[in-house]
């Protein structure tokens, strides 16, 4: 959830190079800021000569176009940036975000393995930590049980957890086995769809039959596998868990015989999902969860890696320019009713940001004095747009030779 304690505006770049001889005043000229291009302006409203210092310039503005037709773009303007009272200039470069992977046992490599204990009641508990809903501040606990047989195997209590998992539609992870037994190559490649359980094959599988594993993705001992429940034809197959990844078809993968799988290692990967992000709607977030395991003897959980929302992401600008316009006068934002909002933020790009805060120290009163209101600017530029070493050039200077004297920002 957003809250400001300052006045905020937000500029999101493409990525392009800076203008030739860019100019900001004259629309019909070639040289008139591109769309996507940010400039910083001196005190005058020209462009801010590249080493210009508080002495020529005490004051400076950020502008960026929107709009593919220059003559009908528009020009996004921050607020004046008065160099005596600026008291911070950041960078942040793009750091990518990461989804949350822990394993249960076997991890695709070592003598890891899920210990076989005989007529045991088995318990996993997973506690999402993150928040799902917008405001909800709540955490959900999902507990899963197996009681193995008098012969319990690793393959056994791993099948059976990771079926409850992934068969249930509000888990908010991906359950997949991981098997160390190498495998038979298939005669065709597979064809699978996200969440259905039939999968095809391109030529006839002689090996796969009711009990035996396909690996589904590659030839590897680190893809998932999965249990065959019912052979339709030499070329269709359901299998006993609904398939985690994206719809695919030309899909490499082996088969495993059921004997081999008996005595095979099995482990199981706890990926976190893609959650649904809509902006206004459905915040960013990423899955985060605790995972607790009762009555699994020796097995070991390998935590693979945590959960990130990482840096610059598109979906992190997106919510800002939706935040930020609010700051524009565009209060009305929920609901059916809601305007059309300004979308400079492009779906799959990622960003470096620049931050400058100020204070406004024109609000004078008579009788309580200066009344500073706090300023803050953010500037979005793709990661490694060329135009983000020229915005650079004029502002690091400039920033070096205030009051504060900030060192040069690198991104």
């Amino acid at each position: 959830m957003f809250t400001a304690n300052n006045s905020l505006n937000l500029l999101i770049g493409l990525d392009i190079a800076r203008t030739a001889s860019v100019l900001i005043n004259d629309r019909s000229s070639a040289s008139y800021l591109a769309d996507g291009e940010i400039v910083a302006l001196n005190s005058v409203d020209d462009i801010l000569a590249s080493g210009a210092t508080i002495a020529d310039s005490p004051f400076i503005r950020i502008v960026q176009r929107s709009g593919a037709t220059a003559r009908t773009s528009e020009l996004i303007s921050s607020l004046r940036i008065d160099g005596r009272n600026v008291v911070s200039f950041t960078g942040q470069s793009f750091s990518p975000s990461q989804v949350q992977i822990y394993r249960i046992g076997y991890v695709g490599s070592g003598a890891e393995d899920i210990d076989a204990i005989d007529s045991n009641a088995y318990r996993l508990r997973i506690q999402y930590k993150h928040d799902k809903e917008i405001w909800s501040q709540q955490s959900q606990i999902k507990s899963y049980y197996y009681t193995s047989d008098a012969s319990a195997t690793s393959e056994e209590v791993a099948r059976n957890f990771a079926v409850q998992i992934g068969n249930d539609t509000s888990s908010d992870v991906l359950a997949e086995r991981r098997c160390n037994d190498a495998g038979v190559a298939l005669s065709g490649t597979l064809t699978v769809t996200n969440n259905s359980r039939s999968v095809t094959s391109s030529a006839a599988e002689a090996n796969a039959v009711v009990g035996a594993y396909l690996r589904i993705g590659g030839t590897a001992i680190t893809d998932p596998v999965y249990r065959i429940t019912e052979r339709i034809s030499s070329t269709s197959f359901t299998i006993d868990e609904r398939y985690q990844r994206a719809s695919a078809t030309t899909v490499a993968g082996e088969t495993i015989t059921a004997a081999l799988a008996t005595a095979a290692l099995f482990g199981i990967q706890l990926e976190g999902k893609a959650l649904t992000f809509t902006v206004g709607k459905f915040k960013y977030n990423q899955v985060a969860f605790d995972l607790a395991l009762t009555n699994f003897g020796t097995t070991v959980i390998t935590e693979v890696q945590e959960s990130l929302l990482g840096r610059g992401t598109f979906e992190q600008i997106a919510e800002l320019e939706y935040f930020a316009q609010g700051f524009d006068g565009i209060i009305d934002r929920v609901g059916d009713s809601s305007p059309a909002l300004r979308v400079d933020a492009t779906d799959g790009e990622t960003y470096d940001v620049l931050g400058i805060k100020w204070f406004d120290t024109s609000d004078q009163n008579i009788i309580s004095g200066t009344k500073p209101s706090a300023n803050e600017c953010l500037i979005a530029l793709p990661d490694g747009a060329a135009q983000t070493t020229n915005l650079l050039a004029q502002l690091n200077p400039w920033m070096a030779s205030l009051p504060r004297a900030f060192n040069a920002v690198v991104v």
